[in-house]
């Protein structure tokens, strides 16, 4: 049976494992370490799949769906003020420290001060509260990582005029977090639209989602949707230059096996393979790093270990991956097809 796997909860940061049939891998039946040792040893055909952050506690969240309520919280802006949303008589209330609103429509957004797919999504969420605060459409961001100075950094760089809140360790942002996700509410509190990542186009689905909402109206879409990767699918051709040397290779499942050629233009056929999207920030970093335990660990074992960079800078990328000691190949894929189609680009 055929079972899709919703890779937009990982949003830029997905990793993918395919086994040597080159296909993806179901992630429920094995953690990464687990499955790894599995696909090494396998001898039959496998399955593909979108596999969790290694580290990651929000992994495992379960986030609201359409249809279910968002949670109550309370926290403080950056700027010491305590917000809080409450329920009172079935409709949302948002407090802060000088008053209490009733949005008519509400836009959580979870997101990393140094992650540049959060930076480009709060521009556009500026944009959108600026153009619909006065019509009831309340806009908060809720920083899932990073202390004080990171988000008041993040705020002042980016000239943001919606409430920034701390949230990194609370029990809110592990829930609900994951894939840095972004839900649109309606007053009393429901989700009517929620989605991880973001890609460039995304607002246009939020404001006519949120002229709906405040128009009494269903809402047109509840996703921005996103092509992924189904159990069983074929691993897509990575043909794509090393960010280190600029020399081309690839990865490929064609033909029902998986194939790497390298830079010298020599193919190899791994007994499974690992491939991670990053946009370099702490938490993709912190990836890497796990990752390169994995290629040292597993690699001669017929592990293949590989990352797509989408860092908008290939030099700084670059650094980036020699600082952190990463020896496995690292493909810049900033703009690239695989980046419009699986990395939000």
């Amino acid at each position: 049976m055929r079972q899709e796997v919703s890779s937009d909860t990982w949003g830029a940061r997905r990793t993918y494992i395919a086994g040597h049939a080159g296909t993806n891998f179901d992630r429920k039946e094995f953690r990464m370490r687990a499955l790894t040792r599995y696909l090494i040893r396998a001898s039959a055909l496998v399955a593909l799949v979108a596999a969790p952050p290694l580290r990651s506690h929000q992994a495992l969240a379960v986030q609201p769906t359409i249809g279910t309520s968002l949670p109550e919280f309370s926290l403080k802006t950056w700027g010491g003020a305590t917000v809080s949303l409450k329920r009172q008589e079935g409709e949302v209330r948002i407090t802060d420290d000088r008053q209490t609103t009733k949005p008519r429509v509400l836009i959580v957004h979870y997101f990393q001060p140094d992650c540049l797919q959060c930076q480009a999504q709060a521009k556009a969420l500026e944009a959108t509260h600026r153009e619909y605060v006065q019509k009831g459409a309340s806009v908060i961001g809720i920083a899932h990582r990073g202390d004080r100075a990171a988000v008041k950094a993040f705020a002042e760089r980016l000239k943001l005029s919606y409430p920034l809140l701390l949230g990194t360790g609370s029990q809110i942002a592990k829930d609900f977090a994951g894939g840095d996700a972004l839900y649109i509410a309606d007053d009393h509190g429901v989700v009517q639209f929620s989605q991880a990542g973001y890609g460039s186009g995304d607002e246009e689905l939020w404001h006519e989602d949120i002229d709906s909402l405040l128009a009494g109206k269903p809402v047109a879409k509840t996703t921005a949707e996103r092509k992924n990767l189904n159990v069983g699918d074929l691993l897509p051709t990575v043909e794509l230059a090393l960010l280190t040397t600029g020399e081309r290779i690839s990865v490929t499942g064609k033909d029902g096996r998986l194939t790497f050629t390298d830079a010298k233009r020599e193919a190899v056929h791994p007994k499974a393979a690992v491939g991670f999207f990053s946009r370099f920030c702490s938490f993709a970093r912190e990836e890497m790093v796990q990752l390169q335990k994995f290629h040292e660990k597993y690699g001669k074992d017929g592990l293949l270990v590989f990352t797509i960079a989408l860092h908008p800078r290939p030099e700084q990328a670059k650094e980036l991956t020699r600082t952190l000691g990463i020896t496995y190949p690292v493909v810049d894929g900033h703009g690239s097809d695989l980046e419009k189609q699986y990395g939000f680009g």
